[in-house]
């Protein structure tokens, strides 16, 4: 004897009200006494029938239609469509918005880490291009202006690095490396010009730009 769970499809035959579970059938039958798994014949004697599960079919879009009777027994049935040109055009959208906001997020992480710098003593760390961090490049780069100014040479000023390394640097040094600093932002910012610009334009998904990792350019 087959046996009705929390699991089984239901349809209350009379008005073809779908999908039906077992306690949807205990709330509106409560002067009824039912086993914790009636059985199939239990549950058709209050006016509900089994609906045997069909394995859900591929498509763009796949939804539940209503059961079928088929030679005396009820059977899931599932209506399969392609994309409309509203559903295609809101995918596209959506995949054009994550580029651009992924392009934010590759530009933002490569302006928190910097540009790779060589100083005097050859060693190498990067500067970093922040908001925050242009506004103290640009402060040291007018205290260096004045400093270089008045003639001095000895490296009095210090500049800290993402490595969160201090180096001291002369007004003159101080001055290249906020040159260099501002020549690696530019090359950040105009590489993910490019990038929104390709995104913006784009019409079709092919025509949406594959965004590198970094865009700090390849010296």
């Amino acid at each position: 004897m087959s046996k009705v769970t929390s699991s089984t499809l239901l349809i209350k035959v009379d008005d073809q009200q779908y999908p039906v579970n077992l306690y949807q059938v205990r709330q509106s039958h409560k002067d009824k006494s039912m086993a914790r798994e009636p059985s199939v014949e239990q549950i058709e004697a209050l006016g509900y029938a089994v609906v045997e599960r069909v394995e859900r079919p591929t498509g763009d879009v796949v939804t539940e239609g209503a059961p079928e009777l088929v030679e005396g027994s009820y059977k899931q049935t599932w209506v399969v469509r392609s994309f409309n040109t509203e559903e295609l055009t809101s995918q596209f959208n959506s995949k054009k918005q994550t580029a651009l906001s992924e392009i934010d997020r590759i530009r933002n992480k490569d302006l928190a880490k910097g540009f790779l710098h060589t100083f005097p003593d050859t060693t190498q760390f990067h500067i970093q291009l922040r908001d925050g961090d242009r506004t103290n490049l640009s402060g040291l780069r007018i205290k260096a202006d004045s400093l270089a100014a008045q003639g001095v040479t000895d490296p009095v000023m210090s500049i800290m690095t993402y490595e969160n390394v201090s180096k001291a640097l002369t007004p003159a040094q101080m001055v290249e490396a906020t040159d260099a600093a501002f020549t690696g932002y530019m090359a950040i910012m105009e590489a993910a010009w490019v990038l929104k610009a390709q995104a913006n334009a784009a019409i079709t998904e092919a025509e949406l730009p594959v965004i590198p990792e970094t865009l700090v350019p390849v010296i």
